[in-house]
Order: C-alpha cells, then structure tokens, then sequence
C-alpha cells in the first residue's frame, strides 16, 4: 500500500488505564501516538519484524485504532495492550504514528472518529465495532479508500476485511459445559439464572448461545432468569441481588466479566452462595473464590486480542499474504471465511485438570486456582490475568 504522510493527526487526552472493574464509563477520548513516552509490552517483539522494505521507510505506516467504550478493568487492560503494542512499533519505526480513540458507547461517536481517521490519512484500521449494522458503511469508505481493516474481538461480517477474536463460542461454551457436567448425575431439577454481558453487542449474543447450547445437554438444568449485567460488577451486582430476593434456591449462575459482583450480592442478602458458577479473571476474583471454597471456572477473553490484530494489520502492511487455508468462516457469514479465532490462552478450575471433559476439543493451557493466584501475585485487584498472543502465533495464520 502507499504510504500517506499525515499532516496533522487529531489532539487528544490520553486514555487512562487504570479502570477498576465496574466503573462507569468515562469520557470519549482519543489519543494520537506522538508521546514521547515508550511502554514495553509482553506481545512479543514487533521491531523484529520490521525487515521488510515497507518496515524500512523512513515514515512509517499510521494505524487508526478505534475501540467502543472505556469502563472496566477489561477494557483499560485491552487499551494498554494495544497503545504498548502500537508504541513498541512507532519505536521500531515500523509506524510513524498512531490514533487510538474511544467512543463511550456511543455509534454516532465511533462513525465519526472513524471517518476522522480516513480523513487523516490512515493506512490500515483496527476497528472493535460497538454496532455492526451502523458500522458497515463507513468500513466500506475506508476500504474503497485503500486502508486495510482488521476487526477486532467482536467479530462482524463486512467482505474485505480480516477479523481477529478471541473466541467467544469457545467462552460461553466451555462455561456452560462446565456447569451442565458437574450436575450429569444431579437428582431432580437444577436452578440457574444467567447474567450475560451488553445486550446487542455481538460478542454477548455469541457467548450467550454457545453456553445455552451445552447447558441444554442436561435436562435437569432449568434457567429460570436471565438479565444483563453489561460486564460490570456493579451491574451484575445488582441482577444477582434481586436474584436473591426472588429465588431461594440457586445451584447455578452463568455470568460474563463481573463475576465477583454475584458473591458480594450473595453476601449482602446472606443468600447461600450458588454450587457451580463460572466466573472472571480478575485478581479479586480469584481471591474471593478461594475465600469462600466456590467451585468455580473461569474462561478468559484475553485482553491482548488488541495487540494481536495491531499484529496482524501490521503484517498486512508489510506484504505478507494472509494463509487463506488458516482462516474460519465469519459466525455472521458462513460463506465469508476471513476470520482468526484463537482459543482461550488459559482455563482456571480448582484443581488444573487438563482431562476435563468440558475442555475437550479446545487447545488451551489449564491452571489450577492455586496456580492462578501465583501468577497474580502482586498485582493489583483490578488485574486481568493475561497470557499474551505472541506475534509468532498471528504470523503463523501468513504464507
């Protein structure tokens, strides 16, 4: 692709990431890549592969990166993944400079942050879409004017693009074989209640139905509620208390990022805490699920998915062919085969057993409780447990 020299690229605040799980959501915000400071990251070493003649120019590629909404600790540890990973490259000289912006849930936002990054002279987009449907045309601008789009962690169906997610059937559907498998010999029905994560957002949907269909595989289990707890603790918190005051029998809860809000709601209604639950990857999560000798799993959506399509726009504008052979087919378009989906990097259950059956079939590394919290030792409560895509495991998806 040419390369296009950007005059000027848009002033911004720079994004703060450090939000704890739950918060609100904060002000749009946007960020050019003309810092001065440099951040290392542990996606692997993008200046590595910056020996191709398009790496080599002086000027360096400019990547747009647009990501819906700011608001817990998922989101500020996916955003500090992409902006390390984006300056690691602006370092290598590999890009010249960047856009990174968000949107606060807002689509009209996003279109127009977009359209600012086409008009900036972008040569390739990293868009995480808040709405497919009100996206599509203004991706289409962008490609009839030559930047290459990756879609990134919540996967939509636009021909000419690429899309790279972690996979969310493999989410919902190792937590809900989780919870149908421990109760194949359960007498009588079991009651669960759902609290899946941001109605309309794609990722949710896909999650919600794969975790649906493994439950359906046992009889016995009867969801009588589900409402969305918008992966938020607070949210969840609050689903999980009116749970509480309507059931007094809950066996099982299926839940997306939020997970300690269902124990703390438990707590405050002195409600007895549910047999099986799958829960978050957060430090605190798993504090709490060791305090209180839960039974639990926890499937992540890494946040270095960000990382990983930066990665692999890159490699786009350095030439290399995407292995065709390699890719699967959109989960919104069967016949559009374009994307990348990576399996969870890790599974948390109490005893780390890689024989499990609801892990069969998934390629994914399995950690004990015990090991879990080994690996956050240190951090934060807010810390997502993050084992990073490398940038060898997207390159291997290229001729």
């Amino acid at each position: 692709m040419k390369l296009k020299r950007v005059a000027a690229l848009m002033a911004a605040m720079v994004i703060a990431v450090g939000a704890l799980a739950g918060c609100g959501g904060k002000d749009d915000q946007q960020t050019s890549g003309n810092n001065e400071a440099q951040t290392e990251t542990e996606t692997g070493t993008p200046a590595e592969s910056g020996d191709t003649d398009a790496a080599a120019k002086e000027d360096g590629f400019v990547i747009g990166f647009s990501n819906p909404y700011i608001g817990n600790a998922w989101r500020s540890s996916f955003l500090e993944n992409a902006e390390n990973t984006l300056e690691e490259y602006k370092a290598s000289g590999v890009i010249s400079d960047y856009i990174l912006s968000s949107c606060n849930n807002d689509t009209t936002e996003q279109l127009n942050q977009i359209n600012q990054m086409i008009s900036a002279g972008c040569d390739a987009l990293v868009i995480n879409p808040l709405s497919s449907a009100s996206i599509e045309a203004v991706i289409q601008d962008a490609l009839d004017a030559g930047i290459i789009v990756v879609i990134c962690n919540d996967v939509i169906a636009v021909e000419g693009t690429y899309a790279v997610s972690n996979s969310q059937i493999a989410y919902g559907g190792i937590a809900g074989k989780f919870i149908a498998d421990y109760f194949k010999d359960a007498e009588g029905t079991v009651p669960m209640v759902e609290i899946p994560g941001t109605v309309g957002v794609d990722a949710a949907s896909l999650r919600e139905e794969a975790m649906q269909a493994a439950i359906a595989e046992n009889s016995k289990i009867e969801i009588m509620a589900a409402a969305p707890g918008s992966w938020s603790a607070t949210e969840t918190q609050s689903v999980m208390s009116t749970f509480c005051s309507t059931y007094s029998d809950i066996d099982a809860v299926y839940t997306e990022e939020g997970g300690e809000g269902v124990i703390y709601a438990c707590e405050n209604a002195g409600h007895e805490m549910p047999e099986v639950m799958n829960g978050d990857y957060t430090h605190l999560f798993f504090k709490l699920w060791k305090e209180h000798g839960l039974n639990c799993c926890t499937v992540p959506s890494d946040t270095s998915i960000s990382s990983a399509a930066i990665h692999f726009a890159v490699l786009q504008l350095q030439g290399r062919e995407v292995d065709e052979s390699k890719l699967s087919g959109n989960p919104f378009d069967e016949t559009l085969v374009n994307t990348v989906y990576f399996d969870p990097t890790y599974v948390v259950t109490n005893d780390g057993d890689p024989n499990a059956p609801f892990l069969e079939g998934y390629n994914t590394k399995v950690l004990s409780l015990d090991e879990a919290l080994e690996l956050c030792e240190g951090q934060e409560e807010s810390y997502c447990l993050s084992i990073p895509f490398t940038q060898e495991q997207v390159a291997s998806y290229f001729k």
